[in-house]
């Protein structure tokens, strides 16, 4: 082994120092536990032993236990089976850090930590250095997170998963050390006494607390957002509860003066808090609440104070609610300063926000669009700031800052594409700058868009309709993003995140399982401006890559298949926009046989896609959203 790079490890631990030579991966045949750990360690330890096809010897007579506490063997290298890994809590572990570890590997192998955490992070390290290894370096990894927080936000809004799919998600973060997974649930969590609420396909209790648990065996909180201001449509359609809308006919935003809306607030906030009883985050969401102050009631309230005072007080309210009950509050960062800045000063009403609210919610600061901190604003969207110009300023005015990047390039507003240039870039200079200010951690988040909108449309739309049919949108899901999810996480853990060759070269190694980087270079290649000369040729030599990695990748292969959807998606668009932009005015009565023909071979592709995106589609998530 060359240098230290070559080590197929992710999040890129900490310190490793190579010590020469390696060992055959079938001298490793037994792992032995000279101490005891938690039954939840435990079951991670003896699946983990199956795994790699390891012996498991446990106790200091080789037998097992199931005994809940901790019991340290003091010795500095305890002996075990000859070829034997060795695993322990140990307080005298040279990192200390809660989450950190330390790994040797050589004539005697001991992964030691300091707590559990680190324990159950050192196992997934020592996974990474096995799976399909024929030897083995004998080096010493010292490794703990940079970030307290490294968090993933996925939103139930339009995509809701199955439960096989969310404990797979669960295990893709745990693997690169991933300790939180915040979620929006809407109307799909098991909301009881709210019948008007909660959707007929919302998880069941037993489903949800299974799911829960899973996640915590894993060492990942599982943490709820319930919005508190804005996007209540799932709430205020209901007209039982219309009265509390802000504008009438108007579903979107809640009233915060109203005291009934802090009271249901609160009645469901209860219901989440009792179903996560691991968490120690509640986040409130408070974006964009930008229709404040136009009901009567507000319109009052404005009289006496500020716009400023109105959401303060609200938000103040429900973040001694979320203390008094032991759990940190979170909220989106943009109601404190208004994302409608063009300049970095702050405005009357950020500075009225910065003075009256509660500094006990920690600032969760999005922006889906910088590269770094001085971030031209004409490269990005207009209305936002110079690049995270907030971290400090959020920092300095005494608020605990988590970074919110997006993985999914939200603001790409191209359908049917899949970019992961800019959420690359997005996420790494997100890290470098809160780990440079000293940011609490990051919040990766994924918002996706109802790409099935658009099968309910070629499903139910007559035949001569199916122009419209052909350029209405689709998104990626999930599925296609673990590229930059896994990249959130190493940027949240590692002071020195891989670069970007380096970071593909070992993505694909250990989330699929190739030996060459196919998969990656058809995913940049169809990160490319929409409209630019050469799109099309882009996007078959994208699909040639992709085809290849179909057959390179030896697991997640639902990724690369899905990937491959959304880039015969993203070829499909441009034929339509190259058809359509031969036509001068589109009337279908005065369409040419070959135009006709033209259209024709265009849906009967369309209703291709169709049935392939149904049939991956259902695999994945469930099909409330196929049917509504």
């Amino acid at each position: 082994m060359k240098s230290t790079s070559d080590l197929n490890i992710l999040p890129n631990p900490q310190k490793i120092t190579l010590h020469g030579g390696s060992l055959p991966r079938s001298r490793f045949r037994t792992l032995a536990i000279p101490g005891r750990l938690s039954p939840a360690l435990m079951k991670q330890v003896r699946q983990f032993a199956q795994r790699h096809g390891l012996a498991l010897s446990t106790g200091q007579t080789g037998q097992s236990h199931s005994c809940a506490t901790v019991r340290f063997d003091p010795s500095p290298c305890p002996r075990g089976p000859q070829g034997s890994i060795l695993i322990r809590v140990n307080p005298a572990a040279s990192v200390q850090h809660p989450e950190g570890y330390v790994l040797r590997v050589g004539e005697q192998t001991v992964l030691d930590a300091a707590e559990e955490r680190g324990l159950f992070y050192g196992l997934q390290t020592l996974h990474q250095l096995l799976d399909r290894a024929t030897a083995i370096p004998r080096c010493t990894i010292e490794d703990w997170p940079a970030l307290a927080v490294r968090g993933f936000y996925f939103d139930l809004t339009r995509q809701v998963p199955t439960t096989d799919f969310l404990r797979r998600i669960v295990d893709r973060l745990a693997a690169v050390k991933i300790n939180l997974l915040m979620i929006q649930y809407r109307e799909f969590f098991p909301y009881e006494g709210f019948p008007l609420i909660v959707s007929e396909a919302a998880y069941t209790r037993k489903e949800f607390a299974d799911f829960v648990r899973y996640a915590a065996e894993r060492h990942v909180q599982v943490a709820p957002l319930l919005q508190s201001l804005s996007f209540q449509e799932h709430i205020l359609r209901a007209q039982a509860y219309a009265h509390l809308r802000e504008r009438p006919g108007d579903a979107t935003a809640i009233c915060p003066t109203h005291p009934e809306s802090f009271r249901l607030y609160t009645a469901l906030a209860e219901q989440l808090i009792a179903a996560h009883p691991g968490a120690r985050y509640f986040h409130l969401a408070g974006d964009e609440a930008n229709t404040v102050g136009q009901c009567p009631r507000c319109k009052a309230a404005l009289a006496k104070g500020s716009k400023a005072t109105l959401v303060s007080g609200f938000t103040n309210q429900i973040i001694r609610f979320l203390r008094d009950r032991g759990l940190t509050p979170m909220m989106w960062a943009d109601m404190l300063f208004g994302h409608l800045e063009d300049s970095k000063s702050m405005s009357q009403y950020g500075r009225d926000m910065f003075a009256e609210l509660s500094r006990d919610v920690v600032a969760a600061d999005w922006d889906y669009w910088s590269t770094g901190p001085e971030t031209p604003p004409a490269e990005r969207n207009p209305y936002r700031v110079p690049g995270l110009a907030h971290v400090q300023r959020l920092l300095d005015a005494g608020f605990r800052v988590v970074g919110a990047p997006s993985c999914s390039s939200c603001c790409n507003a191209e359908r049917n594409a899949i970019d992961h240039t800019l959420p690359f870039e997005n996420i790494t200079a997100f890290g470098a700058e809160l780990r440079r200010r000293g940011g609490l951690g990051m919040l990766n988040t994924f918002w996706p868009t109802d790409a099935s909108a658009e099968v309910r449309w070629c499903r139910r739309q007559p035949q001569q309709e199916v122009v419209d049919v052909c350029y209405r949108q689709v998104r990626p899901g999930l599925e296609a993003h673990w590229y930059s999810i896994w990249r959130g996480a190493e940027c949240a853990w590692s002071a020195e995140p891989r670069d970007k060759e380096d970071y593909e070269r070992v993505f694909n190694r250990l989330f699929l399982g190739a030996n060459d980087t196919s998969c990656t270079d058809a995913l940049n290649l169809a990160s490319f401006p929409r409209g630019a000369a050469g799109d099309k040729a882009k996007t078959r030599q994208a699909l040639a890559r992709m085809r290849r990695a179909r057959r390179s990748a030896k697991r997640s292969k639902a990724t690369v298949i899905y990937s491959d959807l959304f880039l015969r998606l993203q070829r499909h668009a441009l034929l339509w926009d190259e058809f359509q932009s031969k036509l001068p005015a589109f009337h279908a009565p005065k369409l040419s046989a070959g135009q006709l023909r033209a259209l024709r071979q265009l849906a009967k592709e369309r209703e291709a896609l169709e049935r392939d995106f149904r049939r991956i589609y259902v695999t994945l998530y469930r099909d409330v959203h196929l049917d509504e």
